[in-house]
């Protein structure tokens, strides 16, 4: 029976009641499993026991995101699509036990289906990549190879071929395409351990957005991960000879109130960082608990600080979004260094000092906003602002008029009322270090010093 008469064919009738509601949304997986290229056999199957049984929104959106993958992520993702596909067949399973509806449905007769789908979706692939091997213009065509994506491939296949985790067939597809790739583009690829091609992550929701990119909520090495693609609001992304230079410096940095840098991608035009998940930022975090006292999360700030001063580094864009927060309440500084790249980005552009300050102007030092380059004194004047943010919940400076700023902060001296007492628990030691921190920049790189 094609999938298109199995639908009728369910859709006209009720095989478990009470479940009826749930045959409108299977439509739309009916229509998401026509338009996905491989392990089509197995996708149908599935969708046909699902509609047996019940629509999971879940299964959903996994059939549209394996249709709108590309060839080669779809070939590297090959095992984890099977083992996903088992487990919705699992989650059946507990379904039909929880309705005591064993009696209607067959588990046992749906794996059998699915497993026979799986080998002739196993055959069919294989033959294709031999057809593929065999015939270099559909290998350009399924593939989608171009020059801006050679070098991502070639790392991705090379990666993989190290591994050495593959079948023979697969192995040999990977050597062929490998060899080509590297005839047609007339390079190598030299791996370095934090190299993540786009092909090894897969793209969530986006979860957050700044002056310098986008943050999405991701996938990579079965991992969950937060993705920050680099590129500023004029659409210009940072040189690879920069980014690179900051990618050197970043594996060198451990700490446990420092984010973790997992890899990045400086293989194609689209440039991006990886680092763990954490959903929450300062700011968040604090709505979300609004008994916790902000202190904390500025202890572990300061020991972050700390550290990265004592390397020599300046974080340059600290502000209660760039402070995140886990579960546990403790708190990991991340985007440091991204100002150097921010600047050479912004540097192409026609309004290069007035995109570099907007953004993060109500937390710079008034030197910065005058065009100085970020030093450690701007970064403890950050904290006072970021201290008075997470305080007092409110953007410093907010009031103040975008044209206005650079007269009123940076020669006038405006700064933000201090908290109040009331909204401090630690009183007024919280209302002398915003005093310091604000100060001018030689006096505060004096007690700095002290």
């Amino acid at each position: 029976m094609s999938l298109e008469a199995a639908l009728y064919a369910m859709l006209g009738e009720i095989p478990v009641p009470g479940l009826s509601s749930a045959f409108r949304l299977f439509t739309f997986i009916i229509s998401s499993v026509q338009a996905v290229r491989e392990s089509k056999k197995q996708l149908q199957v599935l969708a046909k026991g699902v509609g047996e049984l019940l629509l999971l929104q879940d299964i959903h959106r996994f059939v549209q995101k394996e249709r709108d993958k590309s060839f080669l992520k779809w070939l590297f993702n090959k095992d984890q699509r099977i083992h996903q596909i088992e487990s919705f067949y699992r989650r059946i399973g507990l379904i039909v036990n929880a309705f005591h509806i064993s009696g209607l449905l067959s588990i046992q007769d749906m794996l059998m289906s699915n497993e026979t789908a799986r080998i002739e979706d196993t055959s069919m692939l294989y033959a294709q990549l031999k057809g593929l091997e065999q015939n270099q213009d559909d290998l350009r065509n399924v593939l989608e190879i171009n020059h801006s994506n050679m070098l991502a491939m070639m790392a991705s296949l090379q990666r993989r071929l190290n591994a050495a985790l593959i079948n023979n067939q697969e192995q040999t597809f990977y050597s062929h395409t490998l060899q080509y790739l590297t005839s047609m583009s007339g390079r190598q690829v030299q791996l370095e351990d934090w190299m993540i091609a786009s092909f090894d992550v897969d793209y969530g929701p986006e979860v957050g957005v700044g002056g310098f990119g986008k943050v999405y909520h991701g996938t990579w090495n079965q991992t969950e991960v937060a993705i920050k693609v680099l590129h500023n609001v004029a659409g210009f992304t940072p040189s690879v000879a920069l980014l690179r230079k900051e990618i050197d410096l970043w594996v060198t940095l451990h700490h446990p109130n420092i984010l973790q840098f997992l890899g990045a991608n400086t293989l194609d035009d689209s440039p991006f960082v990886v680092m763990p998940y954490i959903p929450y930022n300062a700011r968040q975090f604090l709505d979300q608990h609004p008994t916790s006292d902000p202190v904390y999360i500025l202890r572990d700030v300061s020991l972050a600080l700390q550290y990265l001063h004592s390397r020599k580094i300046c974080h340059g864009d600290l502000k209660g979004t760039n402070i995140l927060v886990e579960s546990s309440g403790r708190a990991l500084l991340c985007d440091f260094g991204l100002s150097h790249i921010k600047a050479d980005a912004t540097s192409h552009t026609a309004h290069t000092v007035n995109t570099i300050i907007t953004g993060s102007r109500n937390w710079m030092a008034p030197e910065l906003l005058a065009g100085s380059l970020p030093k450690m004194p701007s970064d403890i004047y950050a904290f006072g602002m970021t201290l008075f943010e997470l305080y007092s919940g409110e953007t410093p400076l907010v009031n103040v008029a975008h044209t206005d700023f650079i007269e009123l902060v940076f020669r006038l001296g405006v700064r933000p009322d201090r908290p109040e007492i009331e909204d401090v628990p630690s009183g007024y030691h919280i209302r002398n270090l915003v005093g310091f921190t604000w100060r001018g920049l030689d006096e505060q790189s004096k007690g700095y010093r002290d």
